[in-house]
């Protein structure tokens, strides 16, 4: 992308937001389907859900993968993609 004339911050920021979109979205879709495994259970009284404690592993869940995805991003822009593709 740098090669067509964009610049490191706008890739970095379109690279992280992609990155965030697919975290996020997975995050969601995964907790969905998991309230829907365990919807039938707690209809017939399985018992409470400890909502408090999966909120935070959730949020806990999300934050680290944004700063993974922030460090990996980071990471991969470093320096001049150009020349490192020109040396393969």
């Amino acid at each position: 992308m740098q090669a067509l004339g964009l610049r490191s911050g706008a890739l970095r920021t379109m690279i992280l937001g992609e990155h965030a979109a697919l975290l996020v979205i997975g995050v969601l879709l995964g907790s969905l389907t998991a309230a829907l495994a365990v919807f039938p259970a707690l209809q017939q009284g399985g018992g409470d859900l400890p909502l408090g404690f999966l909120a935070t592993l959730i949020g806990g869940i999300l934050l680290l993968g944004l700063l993974i995805c922030l460090i990996a991003t980071l990471a991969a822009v470093r320096g001049k993609l150009i020349d490192s593709i020109r040396r393969e």
